[in-house]
């Protein structure tokens, strides 16, 4: 939780709220849902970092849509966006204790790698850290 309180202050999380729809938006970015009997059950969203480069962000499933797929539906479809959007590599994180989603990551061809972005001290030790290249979509 001191973690989470360090990256997110209240008045930061509300700005991140506040922005989500403009950072988020294509073409710089895109945001999918999970649903399960018509209820959003899981999200994730990407956007740019840098020239060809994108980062997942927020991928979530509630607790009734774990184990269904609904994770590797959401990554996919991340995925697949940032592919046809010309993105040359994704990069994410995730908490360490997050072990399930870090099994996803790696076996969707994620590779671990060093921190991209500045990282306060009190969560170096918390977080993984990853990347894929993407390669260009074949022609059909």
């Amino acid at each position: 939780m001191r973690v989470v309180k360090t990256f997110y202050p209240r008045d930061v999380y509300a700005q991140l709220l506040d922005e989500i729809e403009v950072e988020h938006a294509p073409p710089a970015g895109g945001v999918r849902l999970a649903l399960m009997n018509g209820q959003a059950v899981g999200c994730g969203m990407f956007r740019t970092i840098g020239p060809g480069v994108a980062e997942i962000k927020r991928v979530f499933v509630s607790d009734v849509a774990r184990g269904t797929g609904a994770g590797y539906a959401v990554m996919m479809s991340l995925i697949d966006q940032c592919r046809k959007q010309g993105f040359d590599c994704i990069r994410m994180d995730t908490g360490k204790p997050l072990e399930a989603a870090t099994r996803l990551y790696l076996s969707m061809g994620f590779q671990l790698r060093d921190a991209y972005s500045e990282v306060p001290e009190i969560a170096k030790d918390t977080l993984l850290f990853f990347e894929m290249p993407l390669k260009p979509d074949k022609p059909t």
